[in-house]
């Protein structure tokens, strides 16, 4: 059964979709590349129109794919289209300023928190720059995780370390690692609305800084033990200039 059959059926079951996939199978998901495989459900380019109808996606995973495109902005629109409103997209990839955004010489272009601002209702108008305007696919934004690397646990487990090295963070080289970015999309004028209220800063992004937890704790994964992430400080607002800190913007849960 092709995805384009299976997303017909998608108002009783909407799709989740594993983009990027490689060699790595999620079971219950449409596993997606660009390059056919046995692990392949679907092979397409996310940089071209999606092989998925409009609204029939509940949920998107990507992981470490957005720093291989050349044209994010067809990828970004392609997702809105194809979830359902406030369906959820969350985006793994390299932060950038750590060395793991330009190891691979197939990595296009490093990514902060801030690049994801422009997602946002009101981007345009908050910064006055008319290359932004018109924005047609919107997109909340939970939260963007910042995952510091397991180098630094030994040092982080300690209260004293939190409280010494972390108001520094932005300005040391590979402290971190990874960032998770979680978004919902926006499809329709009263979420936008309400988004705004709630979130009106748009050149600004919740953030957090966090790790996984068996790193904090020093130690191995235990067996059939999934991979979580402990916030360690505050919620952050972060524009690039200032971070302050900012409640979590809390969208209400799934589709």
């Amino acid at each position: 059964m092709t995805c384009r059959v299976q997303a017909q059926s998608a108002r009783e079951q909407p799709l989740l979709l594993h983009l990027g996939c490689g060699r790595t199978r999620l079971e219950g998901w449409v596993n997606c590349d660009f390059t056919p495989g046995l692990n392949v459900d679907e092979a397409f380019d996310v940089q071209k129109a999606w092989p998925f109808d409009t609204n029939t996606v509940s949920a998107i995973y990507a992981s470490h794919l957005l720093e291989h495109l050349r044209d994010p902005w067809t990828f970004f629109r392609e997702a809105w289209r194809v979830l359902r409103p406030n369906g959820a997209m969350t985006l793994r990839l390299p932060h950038g300023d750590h060395r793991a955004a330009w190891w691979d010489l197939t990595h296009i272009r490093p990514w902060y928190p801030e690049n994801f601002c422009l997602l946002q209702p009101g981007y345009a108008e908050t910064i006055g720059n008319p290359q932004t305007q018109g924005w047609d696919a919107p997109f909340g934004i939970s939260s963007v995780d910042c995952r510091i690397s397991g180098e630094f646990a030994r040092l982080l487990s300690w209260r004293l370390g939190r409280r010494l090295l972390m108001p520094w963070a932005d300005h040391i080289q590979n402290f971190c690692e990874e960032l998770w970015v979680n978004t919902f999309a926006l499809k329709d004028a009263e979420a936008v609305a309400a988004y705004r209220r709630r979130h009106p800063a748009a050149n600004v992004v919740p953030a957090r800084w966090v790790m996984y937890r068996h790193h904090l704790e020093r130690r191995a994964l235990r067996p059939q033990e999934a991979p979580g992430l402990v916030p360690l400080v505050d919620d952050n607002a972060v524009n690039g200039f200032h971070a302050g800190q900012q409640r979590r913007i809390d969208h209400g849960g799934g589709s």
